[in-house]
């Protein structure tokens, strides 16, 4: 799902402004390991959620960008891979409490 808002609505379309581009998969992962132990009454695990929401809220309020873009890395290889062997050699795999919180993420 593509959306497209642009955060500064007194800006026209077209004119120069600040973009910022962010590594939402960076994100969560930032999030996770820094609020540990937040969960539902169910224990599902709301921290990343929580942290990606605070740090992107923070980010906004702050920097008050006219443009803003967040990435996820796709499930399948991409040209990186095929190109750099070590493509993400050094990253740890997901838990899979942090796989749950994919698709909320995004929303």
């Amino acid at each position: 799902m593509r959306k497209e808002t642009q955060l500064n609505p007194s800006k026209k379309r077209g004119k120069s402004g600040r973009f910022f581009l962010i590594d939402g998969n960076s994100f969560c992962y930032r999030a996770f390991y820094a609020i540990r132990s937040l969960a539902t009454s169910r224990g599902e695990a709301t921290n990343a959620i929580y942290g990606f929401v605070t740090m992107l809220r923070k980010l906004v309020n702050e920097e008050k960008p006219d443009y803003l873009a967040i990435c996820f890395d796709r499930k399948e290889p991409t040209f990186r891979h095929e190109r750099f062997r070590d493509y993400k050699a050094h990253r740890k795999p997901m838990v899979s409490s942090l796989r749950s919180t994919g698709s909320k993420k995004r929303e």
